[in-house]
């Protein structure tokens, strides 16, 4: 079972995510020779949703204890509804 945290403190996980822990879209893209990237959207409602900082906040994936994914926010984009895609 996956789950995000931001900078330690979780934003995603299937289990509380009637809680507001949601994201959406979430996608991890893995290449040979390349940075591994994670793109994924939360909505006004989830938890995460003020918590990231472009440059500054480190997102992790994790797999049970595994850690999948560990990298920066690099880019911060809102649509018309107010989601923030990063």
């Amino acid at each position: 079972m996956y789950s995000i945290y931001c900078d330690g403190h979780m934003i995603y996980a299937p289990p509380v995510v009637n809680d507001g822990y949601i994201v959406h879209s979430a996608r991890i893209t893995k290449e040979l020779n390349k940075v591994d990237t994670l793109e994924f959207t939360i909505p006004t409602t989830g938890k995460g949703y003020d918590m990231i900082q472009k440059l500054k906040s480190v997102i992790t994936v994790k797999d049970g204890d595994e850690i999948i994914f560990k990298g920066r926010c690099l880019n911060i984009e809102q649509d018309f509804y107010n989601q923030r895609q990063f």
